[in-house]
């Protein structure tokens, strides 16, 4: 019986050669069809890691805008829900170093991820956003705009979808969409809609009505953000803009790409969820949107918008507060910090502390929150409600499960993958070695049998642009970071150099196949740069590399508590299956007595996801 049943052409033709040569004995059937312009992997495999690689290998051959990978993992020596054969990874696939101690060589062999919530009689939708203005964009006059979810995309936006999964009976979806900018006038009672999104047929578009502001003028554009979201769960965002005096009907599509997020139906969502956007056009203003979960709807303050601003920059501001972080003594560190925080509370929109205050007298303190924004720099976790307003309270992120994404990042998943642990720990010379970073990598193998590649530029490199064979749950580095300094000298301290946030660029495949998460530990021995997650980028830059989670700390942390606070983290979150935002929780209350450093770290990726088994 022929095992591969796939299309004509040369390029399946190269396909079904290489799956005879490299997986035949691992496959006992594949089917491969096309659903509209959606690309469907049937059959049968005996491995989780083969699923995956055949998969990787239509990417990598076959473009397709969507694919569903419906295979069956059922081997007749392992149950059908085990992980795939348990084969560990040899040390050049890891990029071990060599005896002679000589670099190690580049990873091989490029699977990736599997969609999440396709299986468990769940199926993939696809929509693509749409904002079509149906009258002329003139400044005083109102400007009508058509927000729709398409089921085919617009010309020149094939790039640009929503892909989120629904029950295998599903008829009708109903998405939220919020509408901010700063060029229009629009009362907030009419800044949210529902579009509702149908199986078989187009969805049913909502229209925003709004008055064109005096501040366009300037710019000779409207920019306007669209949010979405479905039962308070964000699904994406589209940046558009609309030139004024444009013609009637005239369509614009966002630049920016838009997020998309798997919507698992099973899956709550946070009970609260901030959207804080920055003006694009620079400056200090920001507006806020919130969505509560469905028990906190009859709440007052939900559905409100706001405004806020610092009176500087929001980079400016960071530094000028968070510089002299890493150096508090131990004992004095609290009290500089909640006053930090208490400021950051006064100068978040009072619609926001009046919607968490209420929340809190509703339910107490044990609600998550999730930040969507477009905006690195502030920490809002770390607000201190003042006194006046609450008793007894304490950082935001030291109270609840909290995380945050960037909404021109890549699809936030709902839960982490499984998979192998890398780790890069370099050994340095000249004094400044760091020891506990040292232990917590022979904890990571230890514990979870992790991989240690040779630490130097080529080998962290290596994994992230040329993945290794088998899936990869989460990259872990421990060292020296610096975001500023002399050229060269910016960013994380291999061996034998520096690897600055902008070589994570499009070359960067290993979120992009696997969705791992990422750790950055960036310790210090004595005084070194402050400020390595925030003002270097790296959090952003790994989220739009598609990177799952990331945890990483605004400054510069000491070495040994560094250490225990990821120790901690990752117990929580894998052997303990806590959600990403309880586990970072549990870890921060552990050691905020202890050191400012506890303080420092932010997560980023969805507060309610889980690590899977």
């Amino acid at each position: 019986m022929n095992k591969f049943a796939l299309p004509d052409g040369p390029a399946w033709d190269e396909l079904r050669r290489q799956l005879e040569e490299q997986l035949e004995d691992e496959i006992t059937l594949l089917e491969v069809s096309f659903e509209g312009r959606r690309l469907i992997l049937a059959g049968e495999v005996f491995s989780e890691a083969t699923k995956q690689s055949i998969e990787a290998m239509i990417v990598e051959r076959i473009p397709a805008s969507v694919l569903a990978n419906r295979l069956v993992v059922a081997s007749p020596f392992f149950n059908a829900g085990d992980d795939g054969f348990d084969v560990p990874m040899s040390p050049s696939e890891v990029g071990a170093a060599p005896d002679n101690g000589g670099e190690a060589p580049a990873l091989e062999v490029p699977p990736t991820a599997v969609p999440d919530g396709i299986g468990d009689g769940r199926e993939l939708v696809t929509r693509f956003p749409t904002a079509q203005a149906i009258s002329d964009v003139r400044v005083g006059e109102r400007l009508d705009l058509k927000v729709d979810l398409s089921l085919t995309p617009p010309a020149g936006a094939e790039d640009s979808w929503i892909d989120f999964t629904a029950d295998g009976d599903w008829t009708t979806l109903p998405i939220d969409v919020e509408i901010v900018s700063w060029q229009l006038q629009i009362d907030d009672v009419d800044r949210r809609a529902i579009i509702l999104v149908k199986r078989d047929a187009p969805s049913r578009p909502v229209m925003f009505s709004a008055l064109v502001a005096e501040e366009a003028r300037a710019l000779g554009r409207v920019n306007i953000h669209l949010i979405f979201s479905h039962d308070g769960r964000p699904c994406g965002e589209l940046a558009v803009s609309f030139e004024l005096t444009a013609s009637q009907s005239a369509t614009a599509m966002g630049e920016t790409t838009t997020a998309s997020v798997n919507i698992p139906t099973d899956q709550p969502s946070a009970d609260l969820t901030v959207n804080i956007l920055q003006d694009p056009g620079g400056g200090d203003r920001y507006q806020w949107t919130f969505n509560v979960g469905p028990g906190l709807r009859n709440l007052g303050e939900a559905f409100r918008f706001a405004s806020s601003g610092f009176g500087m920059s929001a980079k400016d501001y960071f530094k000028a507060k968070f510089n002299a972080c890493p150096y508090l003594a131990q004992g004095q560190h609290e009290g500089a910090l909640q006053g930090i925080g208490e400021e950051i509370w006064r100068a978040a929109p009072l619609e926001f502390r009046n919607l968490y205050l209420a929340i809190q007298k509703s339910v107490g303190f044990k609600f998550s929150i999730q930040i969507m924004t477009n905006e690195p720099y502030v920490p809002w976790e770390l607000m201190f409600p003042v006194e006046e307003d609450l008793e007894g309270a304490g950082h935001l992120y030291l109270m609840h499960p909290m995380a945050r994404w960037f909404m021109d990042g890549a699809s936030m998943p709902a839960s982490f993958p499984t998979g192998d642990v890398i780790t890069f720990a370099p050994q340095y010379e000249y004094g400044d070695n760091l020891p506990a970073a040292q232990a917590e990598a022979e904890w990571l193998v230890t514990k979870y049998g992790a991989h240690r590649p040779y630490p130097t530029y080529a080998g962290f490199m290596g994994v992230l642009q040329t993945p290794p064979s088998t899936a990869v749950r989460l990259l872990h580095f421990a060292g020296h970071g610096a975001s500023e300094g002399a050229p060269g000298s910016v960013g994380i301290r291999m061996l034998d150099g520096w690897v600055p946030v902008d070589a994570i660029n499009s070359s960067v495949q290993l979120g992009k196949r696997y969705r791992p998460i990422c750790i950055i530990n960036a310790c210090q021995v004595g005084a070194t740069d402050a400020c390595l997650a925030s003002t270097s980028g790296w959090p952003p830059a790994l989220v739009r590399r598609s990177f799952s989670g990331v945890i990483a700390p605004l400054w510069s942390v000491q070495d040994n508590i560094a250490s225990e606070f990821i120790k901690d983290a990752l117990t929580e979150l894998i052997d303990n299956q806590q959600s990403f935002g309880n586990a970072v929780l549990k870890s921060r209350q552990n050691h905020s007595a202890m050191s400012p450093s506890a303080f420092a770290y932010l997560s980023y990726g969805d507060v309610m996801a889980k690590a899977a088994n």
